[in-house]
């Protein structure tokens, strides 16, 4: 689902990157491990289709991005890549599951709203359906912050920084969410972080220097 080859991206000749190659199947996750600064957040944009590389392949579902055109691009990231932020990008005065439903016509998906009660059920997070966003707390938006990631059912998974806020309880607890709703969906998971607590919990993983 996800494969890149000689990725390069340089912001200025100070700030250049090169990443090794990579590849996370259906199914699969993949934690990208990285300090600070190291480019961790870049790759995630890249494979996002949300930058574009100097040089380089990434495929995604088979599709290479680097010859997609900004509009063609834009159909295909909503169509086929969910993303997780490090911060929520809700719309606070709508409730979680208008969040959930705007995010699938946004994506140009089937709006399904049984699918959406679906999903914050397995989030254990169901009861909070009619609850304006800004009153959840932190952890409740995580959980719908993943919802709305994978409510449009895409081929791929990216999660920023998923657990750096987290006590190791709920660390490993939001490591399960991802990997079952990524499952549940058959999409590959790609993870990219600085916490190192996740080595001890994801088999495949790839450290950047």
């Amino acid at each position: 689902m996800i494969r890149t080859a000689e990725l390069q991206f340089r912001y200025d000749k100070e700030n250049a990157f090169s990443f090794p190659d990579l590849s996370c199947a259906k199914g699969e996750m993949l934690l990208i491990l990285g300090k600070s600064g190291i480019g961790k957040s870049t790759l995630l944009n890249l494979l996002g289709g949300l930058m574009k590389p100097n040089h380089g392949s990434i495929q995604i579902n088979e599709t290479e991005l680097v010859n997609l055109g900004t509009s063609t691009l834009d159909r295909f990231r909503g169509e086929n890549i969910g993303i997780i932020f490090q911060k929520n990008h809700f719309i606070e005065s709508l409730n979680v599951l208008e969040n959930l439903l705007l995010s699938q016509k946004l994506a140009g998906a089937k709006v399904d709203k049984a699918f959406c009660l679906k999903t914050l059920e397995t989030l254990n997070i169901q009861h909070k359906a009619k609850s304006k966003i800004r009153n959840l707390s932190e952890g409740e938006k995580q959980r719908v912050n993943i919802a709305r990631a994978v409510v449009h059912k895409p081929k791929v998974v990216l999660a920023d920084e998923p657990t750096s806020a987290l006590d190791d309880e709920n660390c490993a607890k939001v490591v399960e969410l991802l990997r079952t709703q990524a499952q549940e969906i058959g999409a590959a998971l790609l993870i990219v972080t600085h916490d190192t607590r996740l080595k001890n919990i994801v088999e495949k993983q790839i450290v950047l220097s």
